[in-house]
């Protein structure tokens, strides 16, 4: 399993608020052998997101020749301000998780904006007919 470290997110908040439990905000089926971009969630009207991971699950890869490269981002600028463009190294198993924990300025995400993955560079297979598939959630909560 492969993963990334980072710094937590440091939060200021006022005296009498609390941190909201943090829950999955969307996810989304993602063919790693396709490049482009995928919403994951958009955020509701009078809200704000503070995104505080990624996770990807494999749910089919089959004969895998080379690993996918993904980001996260909220803006159109190659969608990677939350997570830069990562090569996914190892993950190329059905079962197998990958962990973005979010330390990031760009972690909020205001209303009616949207939380994206991009596959920057595709993953390859040995055939057309091979799998290279994982679902994409992205955790967080609103304010």
């Amino acid at each position: 399993m492969a993963s990334q470290n980072v710094l937590p997110l440091k939060v200021t908040l006022a005296a009498d608020s609390t941190i909201p439990a943090s829950v999955m905000l969307g996810s989304a089926s993602i063919d790693g052998k396709s490049t482009g971009a995928t919403t994951l969630y958009t955020v509701p009207t009078g809200k704000t997101a503070i995104v505080t991971k990624v996770i990807l699950r494999m749910t089919a890869a089959s004969n895998v020749t080379g690993v996918a490269d993904v980001s996260v981002g909220k803006t159109t600028a190659e969608w990677e301000d939350i997570v830069a463009e990562t090569t996914l190294t190892n993950f190329d198993a059905a079962g197998e998780t990958w962990h973005f924990n979010i330390a990031s300025l760009n972690a909020s995400v205001a209303a009616a904006g949207t939380v994206k993955i991009d596959v920057d560079t595709a993953a390859t297979t040995t055939g057309a007919e091979d799998t290279y598939t994982f679902t994409a959630m992205v955790f967080g909560f609103l304010v």
